[in-house]
């Protein structure tokens, strides 16, 4: 910074021509964003976790879940696979679960208080044949998952608990029934699930639920 050859008392000073580039630089930056400000992967494709799970479900029925892979999946999205890892850092694993849980997402509805447990098991198993008719390599991921993890999908587990509480099932039996309760739905999902009709389901449905009936305080 200089002074002009003829300032006097309080004179303002003259600025450089790099200093006045430099202040209406850092003017411009603080007016505006940062043009180093990086944005988080996966935000330039607008991709959700449901979006990536619900394109991995197509692409794991059409290629079967043995050739499944993230970049196959990132190419299907038009996407990088570390896009697809800002999602899910499990990776492909964690993939899979989504999958799974996406497959069953709506197939149960609330438990309601005074409902007969045997019509809402009839229901609920419908629900879910629906869910996973004519998508057969879908449905032996579930089951792969479920059998794994039988908490995979909470609202799932936690309304077929509600469920056995209404049949009477005694508390410290009630683990031991969910088990069997799922290896019901498992089986039934293997079974049915891409082969079978909508009244074949039903049918199913009803005779599964045959079976849950007589849980009151007895193994089934």
């Amino acid at each position: 910074m200089y002074w002009s050859s003829d300032s006097i008392g309080g004179a303002l000073p003259f600025r450089t021509h790099r200093e006045h580039h430099r202040g209406d630089h850092h003017h411009s930056q603080k007016k505006g964003s940062s043009p180093n400000t990086k944005r988080k992967a996966g935000t330039r494709a607008g991709l959700t976790k449901a979006a990536i799970a619900a394109a991995a479900a197509k692409l794991i029925e059409s290629v079967g879940a043995s050739e499944f892979s993230l970049r196959k999946l990132a190419k299907a999205l038009d996407v990088g696979p570390t896009t697809i890892h800002a999602h899910f850092k499990g990776g492909a694993g964690a993939i899979l679960g989504a999958v799974a849980a996406l497959a069953l997402a709506g197939a149960t509805r609330p438990f309601k208080p005074q409902e007969e447990p045997a019509g809402y098991l009839r229901e609920l198993l419908l629900k879910i044949l629906e869910a996973l008719h004519a998508r057969p390599v879908v449905a032996r991921l579930v089951v792969l998952q479920l059998s794994s993890n039988p908490i995979l999908d909470p609202l799932l587990a936690e309304r077929l608990l509600l469920a056995l509480a209404a049949l009477d099932v005694p508390t410290e039996a009630r683990p031991t029934m969910f088990q069997r309760a799922m290896g019901v739905i498992l089986e039934m999902i293997l079974i049915e699930s891409g082969r079978s009709g909508a009244a074949d389901q039903k049918e199913t449905s009803a005779r599964c639920t045959r079976h849950l009936r007589p849980c009151r305080r007895v193994s089934f």
